[in-house]
């Protein structure tokens, strides 16, 4: 569920719920407009004042990849190769 289909169900407005999460009025429109990104800190704060409903996976969409790039994806992170780890 996402922050506007949440304050839909429960007839909550955007003023009312910024007020909720110490908020401004304006930031939450941003937000639910999907003008800017909310910080880490607000999405913990949106998260915890809709009981877990509107968690930050709501607010970032998944990228399809087409098939003709997928196998030039690099992964973040890559493991090092068996032999070539160190222990300390």
């Amino acid at each position: 569920m996402n922050l506007k289909e949440y304050l839909f169900y429960l007839q909550l407005s955007e003023a009312a719920f910024a007020k909720l999460c110490d908020l401004s009025g304006s930031y939450v429109s941003a937000i639910i407009r999907g003008d800017i990104k909310p910080s880490d800190k607000t999405l913990r704060i949106i998260e915890r004042v809709t009981e877990g409903l509107v968690t930050s996976r709501t607010f970032f969409k998944a990228i399809k990849i087409p098939k003709s790039l997928a196998s030039k994806v690099v992964p973040l992170s890559t493991p090092e190769p068996e032999e070539e780890r160190k222990i300390v």
